[in-house]
Formats: structure tokens, C-alpha cells, sequence
């Protein structure tokens, strides 16, 4: 159980089939708030994540977040591409985000996050003192490619959400950027946002657009008393300058 935390009760960067099970994120009894922030945020993660049987309450944002980055292409260097993860505040685990030799990229369109194709991962040189690095792939990207995206598909780790119940906190009850996902069995009950929110948007450079979602046999009440949009139990969006 975490009843106080200054933050994010549990992050996970870079890290590798994680499960919590039983995992309770809860104010103190008499208490009102548990974590500041997110209760749970998992950032360029692979494998399986499970959440089983867990409880979430009284968080200052949302009770899980799960996503990768958008790496932009800055420059040329030595037959390979610069990458720089241009975040409005410090990567999560403070570490330095950036892809594996093998992992598969997509090339993304900045202005309307359209996938413009695959790319395989052939070299990496990392420049921890300019937070940034330099990759290679297995051929050439497209000559205006300056400035746009490439978005890691490797680090991004299917979610079961299963017979969690998430309740009385600010922000969304779900965020979710990722590829292969099961919410069911759950219950959100007074999330200031939107219960779950499956979106994709490049104003935190956090990627990717989601795929392959699964929401069945869910409880949502009293949700999205706070959200812009109207919207209390799924919202599915685009933020970007233009739709693709």
C-alpha cells in the first residue's frame, strides 16, 4: 500500500513485464489524497503490463498512464539521424529515454500523427551530456524528415487492466498510448476526467497512437465532472494540427 507520496506512487521507464497485483494506492484512513500525481505512469515499457486486482483513490492525476515517446529528428550525423525527446518537463524516471539496436520505429508526420512507415533500429550512439543520440536504421528515411518523428513501437507493452477499481482523484481514470490493451471487469467511480482516455497527441510528446483496445463489462459513474470535452466514460481523440 502507498498512502503518501510526493509524486507518482509506482513509474516504470525502460523496464520489462511488470505486474501488480493486489497493488492498493490509497489515502491514509481520515486522509483524502494518496500521490500528487499519477498513482502509476509507465513510460517505453515492453512485454506484458498486468494490473490485477488493484485500487486506486484520491491521486492528483490519473491512476495509470502508459506510453512511449516521440523521438524528433533533429539533424544528420555520421550516416545516421539525431533523436532528441523533446519533453515540456523532465523525462519521468529522469533517465534518458531512447531506442535499442532491433527495435522497430515509425516514421510519424508531426502534423497530423499519421504512421508513414517502419523502420528496424541498426545502431545506436547515445550523447547522455547533450540528452540526445544518433541512430541508425536499415535504410534511409525521407529526405524531409527533419523536424518530424519517429516513435519507438518496440517499447510499448500490451496492458491488462483487470478488476481494478479507480475512484475519487483529479485527472483521467486511464491514459492510454500503447498497443494491445484489456480494461475489463473494472470500476471508475468519481474521476474528475474521463474515465478512459485512448488518444494520441504531440503536445507532451508522448506516443503512440493506440491499437487493438478492448473495454467490456466496466462500472463508470459520476465521471468527467471536470472534463472540457463533455465526455465521462471512453474518449477516443486526435491532437494534432491536422487529422490524418
Amino acid at each position: 500500500r502507498i498512502h503518501s507520496h510526493g509524486g507518482m506512487g509506482i513509474v516504470g521507464h525502460r523496464s520489462r513485464d511488470i505486474t501488480l497485483r493486489h497493488c492498493m494506492v490509497v489515502p491514509a484512513p481520515g486522509k483524502a489524497i494518496s500521490t500528487n500525481t499519477d498513482a502509476t505512469h509507465f513510460a517505453s515499457c515492453q512485454g506484458l503490463l498486468r494490473c490485477e486486482n488493484c485500487f486506486f483513490e484520491g491521486h492528483g492525476d490519473d491512476a495509470i498512464n502508459v506510453h512511449g515517446y516521440y523521438q524528433t529528428i533533429t539533424g544528420r550525423k555520421s550516416g545516421g539521424y539525431v533523436l532528441r525527446v523533446n519533453v515540456l518537463s523532465s523525462i519521468h524516471s529522469l533517465q534518458m529515454d531512447h531506442p535499442d539496436v532491433g527495435d522497430v520505429l515509425e516514421f510519424v508526420r508531426r502534423k497530423n500523427l499519421a504512421s508513414e512507415g517502419r523502420y528496424q533500429v541498426t545502431a545506436v550512439h547515445l550523447d547522455a551530456e547533450e540528452w540526445q543520440c544518433v541512430v541508425e536504421l536499415d535504410r534511409p528515411l525521407p529526405e524531409d524528415c527533419i523536424g518530424e518523428f519517429l516513435c519507438d513501437i518496440t517499447q510499448l507493452p500490451r496492458l491488462e487492466f483487470v478488476g481494478c477499481h479507480v475512484s475519487n482523484h483529479v485527472a483521467r481514470g486511464m491514459m492510454l498510448r500503447t498497443r494491445g490493451a484489456l480494461v475489463e471487469g473494472c470500476s471508475f467511480d468519481g474521476c474528475c476526467g474521463v474515465a478512459i482516455q485512448i488518444s494520441v497527441e504531440c503536445f507532451w510528446n508522448e506516443s503512440a497512437a493506440s491499437e487493438d483496445v478492448v473495454v467490456r463489462n466496466n462500472r463508470m459513474v459520476r465521471c468527467g465532472i471536470m472534463e472540457p470535452h463533455g465526455t465521462s466514460g471512453i474518449a477516443v481523440s486526435v491532437g494534432a494540427d491536422e487529422l490524418p
